[in-house]
């Protein structure tokens, strides 16, 4: 029964480690989202990144 209780569940795995994610919805600038595509790829990252360390930055001042 054990076995049945730590499959992996269908979609993608969390991002986050074991932390809770949240989905957030909001407009933004059509310019600002073009400067996080491009960041992203330029990085090589994703634009959640982007976003997600820009938050961490701000919060943390």
């Amino acid at each position: 029964m054990d076995d049945v209780n730590n499959k992996r569940k269908p979609g993608r795995p969390k991002a986050g480690g074991d932390e809770l994610e949240v989905n957030v919805t909001f407009k933004l600038p059509d310019s600002l989202m073009q400067e996080v595509r491009m960041l992203a790829v330029i990085e090589r990252t994703t634009q959640k990144g982007i976003v997600i360390a820009a938050l961490k930055k701000y919060l943390a001042n």
